[in-house]
């Protein structure tokens, strides 16, 4: 693959709401557990149990989240020379720019029509900074007002 690494974007915003997850659902079971040592009677088996167990819910959505964004880390688009390539949520692709035939450019998606008559879409929704959003479009507009060079 060629090098000559033109631009590159990444978005990490489902590493962040994760990190957030992660120290709400900490800080939840440091609080359980300072809950059970000050009060042990929470555990008599009466309605307390039961608002106990509510009250260790960020845990469980924590590791709910985890499982169903796993795909989605590691996002990015990296335009070189003569490709581009990306990940989008669970799509990793490389996409040559010869052939590329049009590229529509939506507000959150580009569909890259190909010469093959197939068309790739990147998903940009978790590209949440609008300098990010303003690059890859731009990037994207210059490959539509560039002529293919072999």
């Amino acid at each position: 693959m060629d090098n000559n690494i033109i631009d590159e974007i990444q978005t990490n915003r489902i590493e962040k709401n994760e990190k957030l997850f992660k120290y709400l659902a900490i800080l939840t079971g440091v609080l359980a557990v300072l809950k059970i040592i000050l009060r042990p009677e929470i555990l008599s088996g009466d309605g307390s149990v039961i608002d106990y167990i509510i009250s260790l819910s960020p845990i469980f959505f924590y590791f709910y989240y985890q499982s169903k964004t796993s795909k989605h880390k590691g996002q990015f688009i990296k335009w070189t020379k003569k490709s581009i390539e990306y990940k989008s949520k669970d799509v990793h692709n490389v996409i040559t720019i010869d052939a590329v035939q049009a590229i529509k450019i939506n507000l959150d998606s580009i569909d890259i029509q190909l010469k093959d008559g197939s068309t790739q879409t990147i998903n940009i929704h978790d590209y949440t900074e609008y300098d990010d959003r303003l690059r890859i479009k731009s990037n994207f507009e210059k490959i539509t007002t560039t002529p293919n060079s072999a």
